[in-house]
């Protein structure tokens, strides 16, 4: 998660930067350019909205198959549990 949020925050960065400079490069009017710049921050707003809900998918997808690991694991642990209850009451029967 640590690369994520590296990357996350170099696409914040980047993009401010992108947009301040090409306010100070702009060669439009006032309003143009704040017009532009909102443009751009939305995309931007829209764009990191899909990351984090890309990133919160698979998370969500990562935990459903982690759970269904773990429920697969605990029904064996269970079988060979009662596997070895039974052999010991069959071997204690014995004696």
């Amino acid at each position: 998660m640590g690369n994520t949020t590296k990357m996350l925050g170099a696409l914040v960065i980047g993009t401010a930067v992108g947009a301040a400079m090409g306010v100070l490069f702009a060669p439009d009017k006032g309003a143009r350019t704040r017009k532009a710049i909102r443009r751009k921050g939305e995309d931007l707003a829209d764009d990191m909205e899909d990351r984090v809900t890309d990133m919160l998918d698979k998370v969500s997808d990562s935990m459903e198959s982690m759970e269904k690991q773990y429920g697969a694991m605990k029904n064996r642990m269970q079988d060979l549990v009662k596997k070895g209850r039974h052999q010991m009451e069959e071997m204690s029967a014995k004696f």
